[in-house]
């Protein structure tokens, strides 16, 4: 199994901007959700 295919490779890209681009869109969704940063208590 040879992983060269540019279509598995453009899936493997699109899902980690996808992937950090949800990541970053839920921390901010979060913290203007919850302004007080109760998870970080101290």
């Amino acid at each position: 199994m040879t992983r060269s295919n540019p279509y598995e490779r453009a899936l493997v890209v699109i899902t980690s901007i996808a992937g950090g681009f949800g990541l970053i869109l839920t921390i901010v969704g979060f913290r203007q959700q919850q302004p007080l940063p109760s998870l970080r208590s101290g």
